[in-house]
């Protein structure tokens, strides 16, 4: 439990405070990406060449309507766009969001030499990683990984019983 304390202090303290927070782009993304419109490289991709005059346009409904109410200025909204989507991007060409958490004994003899726990902390770092960059909600990764210890220590106590048992059995 105090690997979870401090596991969920470093998130609080050092995570937030790294993440390019534009939920208006955010909206925008997940609308196109649930559309499927675009490949997710080939939009960020357009965002960062875009004009300030592209992205506070109807092109970026939610961006542009920021900007009309104030929330940033015209030059905040471009700024902030064009950081978002190149920390977006980054992860995308790092393979964070394509990865899924599991690893097989074959990938593991793919990572040439490293060891089964290197390969899952890279793998968990992938999606920290990916609550850093706002792409994953705190809360939803919390609970997570708390359920994760909870199963855990559910599992180590089922598996002691099981041995006791077969021991007095």
């Amino acid at each position: 439990m105090k690997e979870l304390y401090r596991f969920r202090q470093f998130l609080t303290e050092g995570v937030i405070k790294e993440n390019i927070d534009f939920p208006e782009l955010e909206d925008e993304f997940e609308g196109a990406m649930d559309a499927m419109v675009v490949e997710p490289e080939v939009y960020l991709q357009d965002i960062i060449n875009a004009s300030p005059e592209e992205i506070v346009s109807d092109d970026y409904y939610e961006v542009m309507n920021a900007v009309e109410q104030g929330v940033y200025s015209k030059d905040e909204a471009v700024k902030l766009a064009k950081e978002w989507a190149r920390k977006k991007l980054s992860t995308l060409d790092e393979g964070v969001i394509k990865e899924n958490m599991y690893i097989d004994d074959e990938e593991f003899e793919m990572e040439m030499g490293r060891s089964k726990k290197d390969s899952l902390k890279k793998e968990m770092m992938m999606h920290v990683d990916q609550l850093m960059d706002g792409n994953i909600d705190m809360i939803d990764f919390m609970n997570v990984v708390e359920e994760i210890m909870l199963d855990v220590k559910l599992a180590a106590k089922d598996e002691e019983l099981n041995k006791r048992l077969k021991q007095n059995g």
